[in-house]
């Protein structure tokens, strides 16, 4: 990322510039704003993020979320001031959210007539920001508020480039979504999806259990991971939360030796859920299972399940 960001300062302003357009009705992509990118978090050098706006409550996100059953799966427009960027990145991505928009506080600013920049990292600290983040100045980013004042349930694009508008509204017309034209593969520590949704891999962390401990420990293990699952994933309902828990459980005892197999009722009810997933980036300290391994020597040692749901064939998990 270091690389990345030297080659950001390096570029032309140009180069540079992103782009937050707002594609759903009743624009579908013909209001766009010039923006900002960072020095760190997610590149989006040929590939692009969407999904709805919800402004962070409180709105300099300088702390913890308090509107996290809104902010998840959604992009969140955080005000510039009172902390660092990456910090208010990471507040907004430990609440789910899969990018972010930060809005200058400084009154009257715009791109009109103020230079694009690249909002500075910390390099004296790992990136843990995963999601993409951008940065619109006063004027723009007031338009784009009020015209989420206006439509509610808006959805906007972040991206290198701007999106064909006559593609966005023929895509509404065809599927009655503002369908993008590849979709993008998601993932975090724990869960991976593939972008046909027909892939998911879980990882779990078992540290020193293994076929061979007691049931007590595997009993324990499992559990651990389940807490730690609630962390990397949210549902709208607690009921779909539970389901999915259920189908991970089995999963994981079946990685530590037990004969629990998925019936293909589970399978179809496991493929349901998929859509449904929102990926959340908690920091490391809130994981438990890595409090097993206090020395970190297992931090990256993951015991995977892929669960492959694509047409022609019969759902099937297998161990990688």
């Amino acid at each position: 990322m270091v690389t990345l960001a030297a080659q950001r300062e390096n570029d032309p302003i140009g180069r540079i510039e992103r782009i937050v357009q707002v594609i759903s009705e009743p624009h579908f992509g013909s209001l766009h704003f010039i923006a900002s990118p960072a020095q760190f978090g997610m590149d989006l050098n040929n590939t692009q993020v969407e999904g709805e706006l919800v402004q962070a409550q409180p709105y300099q996100s300088c702390s913890t979320l308090e509107n996290t059953h809104e902010t998840s799966g959604r992009i969140v427009v955080v005000q510039r001031g009172n902390c660092m960027f990456q910090d208010k990145a990471r507040f907004a991505q430990n609440a789910g959210a899969i990018g972010v928009i930060v809005a200058d506080h400084q009154i009257g600013s715009s791109v009109d007539h103020s230079p694009v920049f690249a909002m500075s990292a910390d390099n004296n600290i790992p990136d843990d920001i995963e999601i993409p983040v951008m940065f619109l100045f006063h004027k723009e980013s007031q338009k784009l508020l009020n015209q989420k004042m206006k439509f509610p349930t808006m959805k906007v694009r972040l991206a290198e480039k701007v999106a064909n508008p006559g593609f966005l509204f023929e895509n509404y017309l065809k599927y009655g979504e503002y369908a993008r034209r590849t979709p993008e593969a998601i993932a975090n520590a724990m869960i991976s999806i593939d972008a046909s949704q027909e892939v998911i891999r879980f990882n779990f962390r078992f540290a020193y259990v293994n076929a061979q401990s007691s049931a007590e420990e595997k009993q324990m293990i499992v559990e651990t991971n389940m807490q730690d699952l609630t962390k990397f994933v949210a549902f709208s309902t607690a009921q779909d939360m539970a389901k999915f828990l259920n189908h991970a459980r089995r999963l994981a005892y079946s990685l530590l030796g037990y004969t629990t197999t998925n019936s293909q009722d589970d399978m179809e009810n496991l493929k349901v859920l998929i859509p449904k997933i929102h990926l959340l980036y908690p920091q490391k300290h809130q994981i438990l299972t890595l409090d097993l391994d206090p020395e970190h020597e297992l931090l990256h040692k993951t015991t995977s399940m892929i669960c492959n749901f694509r047409s022609g064939k019969k759902y099937s998990c297998y161990p990688l």
